[in-house]
């Protein structure tokens, strides 16, 4: 029987095809694995990173000054740390520690911030804020000396505050809050880049990651484990129209696999 190898050659192709499909449309799949991943793990790094820069040059700009000195304590920004940092839904938990210097001894006063971002934010609003402000930033001239940036301004709460020796912690977090008025509001300013990673971030751990590595090769799994049927869980579609298109790539999958053991079968039968 000629060509009897014909549905298994359309059946890999197929798989390359939507492996292919489904990686210019991952933001329509749900990753379940994705904070388990070194990605996620380099992105929470950077976003810790942004996040002690952003309460530093704040801190620094609120208080025109990077050291601040009250009642025999020096407050300094180079003495800034950032730890335990924890996504629960949208919002971001982490303690900023600072040491406070007296007598040449060091203390630690620990803040804890709780970031409640984007509380009506959907993943496509993120993606289309991210798309305006490349395109504001591919539209506008810049030069090494003038860099253009965007800034994006994030509130937080202060829920508690630990000290020791004597620091009257209402007048520590004026050094930090805006507004007396409010409870303790307090802002950190990020560029546009280190935005987007908090935003990443928070999505990623939702299990809706911008930047996904090796993305073809992962959609390709996914596109094999698909027309095979198996099914793991770990990356699911949410919307109708990747649903729709999983739906055919079975269908055709099962259909080409019966149509491949049955070539197969008859080749063998013929040969005996």
């Amino acid at each position: 029987m000629k060509k009897w190898w014909l549905p298994l050659a359309i059946y890999i192709i197929l798989v390359f095809c939507f492996g292919y499909y489904y990686s210019k449309k991952t933001n329509e799949f749900y990753f379940s694995t994705i904070a388990y991943e070194d990605s996620f793990v380099e992105l929470k790094n950077n976003v810790r990173n942004s996040l002690l820069n952003g309460v530093k040059y704040s801190f620094e700009r609120k208080n025109n000054t990077n050291i601040i000195m009250y009642n025999d304590f020096v407050f300094n920004t180079s003495h800034t740390f950032i730890h335990n940092l924890e996504i629960h839904d949208r919002t971001i938990i982490f303690q900023v520690s600072i040491e406070v210097e007296k007598s040449n001894k060091f203390y630690k006063p620990t803040l804890t911030l709780s970031y409640t971002l984007w509380p009506n934010y959907t993943f496509k609003n993120y993606i289309n804020l991210l798309n305006r402000t490349k395109q504001i930033l591919k539209e506008t001239p810049t030069t090494d000396s003038n860099p253009v940036s965007v800034t994006h301004t994030l509130h937080c709460n202060i829920e508690n505050i630990r000290t020791y020796e004597n620091i009257n912690e209402s007048e520590i977090l004026n050094l930090f809050y805006y507004d007396s008025k409010k409870s303790y509001e307090v802002r950190i300013e990020m560029l546009n880049e280190s935005y987007f990673d908090v935003c990443s971030l928070i999505f990623a751990n939702q299990g809706f990651p911008h930047n996904i590595p090796n993305k073809f090769v992962r959609m390709l799994y996914f596109s094999a484990v698909t027309i095979t049927t198996l099914g793991y869980g770990d990356i699911v579609p949410v919307t109708d129209s990747m649903r729709i298109a999983i739906f055919f790539e079975t269908v055709f999958g099962v259909i080409l696999i019966g149509w491949f053991l049955f070539n197969l079968a008859n080749k063998i039968s013929k040969e005996k």
